[in-house]
């Protein structure tokens, strides 16, 4: 089981939430967004993101990964409008696609004013594609209406012949010699086409090749730098990078660290709850390259626990140019993310204490004309209390 991009709409707002997706507005659209109480209760709940619009048109955040040819999309759901009450309206919310950015709908989530959801073959607007199944909080009975006003999680796995959807972790429906007409997909489209304000939630969502089942998602920022390196433009490293309050978070140009040269620069993060086992750690950078003329600004992010600093993932190429027109002060900017599963000090999955114990980081791996205005980690927890887990551990990660 691979993790392929997460996010727990905690340590962001208005201004940041786009920057890590490829977000397409309809003209004479105006997104409706707002930060609100996260899903469930406990540890971890934090914050979740409301999309809405007023208008006509549609608006799109897609995200895309690799071909796959097995895909998971889960994330707590919860229909709502801008008055942050739950109401259903016909709304073609979630679209899996293949081709890239602007290629064909494979399969689609469509929720009705009824209160149930119909999966589809194809889409791509309203009350296209075939319906395949309609199914409601009892399964494809759909004889039961989804509750209103709670959260469920949703769950959303496909292959080139089949699907099944799950509901709080149950089975709802699973249909196999599905012919979608497409061998892999590579883009997940949350999708907003109704009026007035209405819309739904999202919380605590992950893409991943398997079934994941239902998680909370708890995001950490900078407490303290133990590698100094980067150099701030006003305050400190960690005041810099640690943005969780005010009106923009992140905040872009207004608190930024920059490399003096291709080194590192470290910190520890907020201590995060213990409550199930960690299925992946999640590092987020918010960065802009300076200028198109330094055509190889490479930035890296790291770990080190007990031992060396350890590079998570390959290094990344910063995109130059990059227009938020619904978010100018972020224009340039956007969340580079990478993911490890396990530990890279013990190849086990990493306890809570050790994801607060260690250190996380990013380094300039060529060019310095590079800045980065937010730093911080995504802690996925299973839900499944079924699964043992450690809290702690011994040594330099006791709690």
């Amino acid at each position: 089981m691979t993790i392929l991009f997460a996010d727990g709409f905690d340590l962001a707002n208005i201004s940041g939430w786009f920057t890590k997706y490829t977000y397409q507005e309809a003209a004479g659209t105006l997104i409706v967004a707002s930060q609100i109480p996260g899903a469930g209760s406990g540890p971890g709940i934090g914050s979740a993101l409301f999309l809405g619009q007023s208008g006509s048109g549609a608006s799109n955040f897609l995200t895309q990964v690799p071909n796959q040819t097995t895909l998971s999309v889960r994330f707590a759901f919860q229909p709502r409008n801008n008055s942050l009450v739950q109401t259903w309206t016909t709304n073609m919310f979630l679209m899996i696609g293949s081709g890239g950015i602007g290629g064909p709908t494979v399969a689609s989530l469509q929720m009705r004013s009824d209160g149930f959801i119909e999966i589809r073959s194809g889409g791509g607007s309203n009350n296209m594609g075939v319906v395949l199944d309609i199914v409601g909080s009892d399964g494809a009975a759909a004889t039961v209406p989804f509750a209103v006003g709670v959260w469920g999680d949703l769950e959303l796995y496909w292959t080139p012949s089949s699907y099944s959807l799950y509901w709080n972790g149950v089975l709802l429906k699973t249909r196999t010699s599905v012919a979608w007409g497409f061998a892999n997909v590579n883009t997940v489209n949350f999708r907003i086409q109704v009026g007035s304000g209405t819309g739904y939630a999202i919380d605590d969502y992950t893409i991943s090749d398997a079934i994941l089942g239902p998680q909370r998602i708890t995001s950490a920022y900078p407490i303290a730098e133990t590698v100094p390196g980067w150099v701030p433009n006003t305050g400190t490293p960690v005041s810099a990078v640690s943005d969780h309050t005010g009106l923009y978070i992140p905040d872009g140009d207004t608190t930024v660290i920059q490399p003096p040269a291709a080194i590192l620069d470290m910190f520890q993060v907020q201590t995060v709850p213990c409550y199930g086992l960690i299925r992946a750690v999640a590092v987020n950078a918010s960065m802009r390259p300076d200028s198109s003329a330094v055509t190889d600004n490479r930035v890296s992010l790291w770990f080190r626990g007990a031992g060396i600093p350890q590079q998570i993932g390959a290094s990344r190429f910063l995109v130059y140019g990059l227009v938020r027109t619904y978010t100018p002060q972020l224009s340039g900017y956007t969340v580079y993310q990478q993911i490890a599963q396990n530990s890279p000090d013990t190849g086990s999955a990493f306890t809570a204490g050790e994801v607060s114990l260690s250190d996380w980081g990013l380094q300039a791996d060529a060019g310095t004309a590079q800045r980065c205005t937010q730093f911080y980690v995504e802690v996925v927890t299973t839900l499944d209390q079924s699964i043992p887990y450690q809290c702690g551990g011994g040594g330099a990660y006791s709690l």
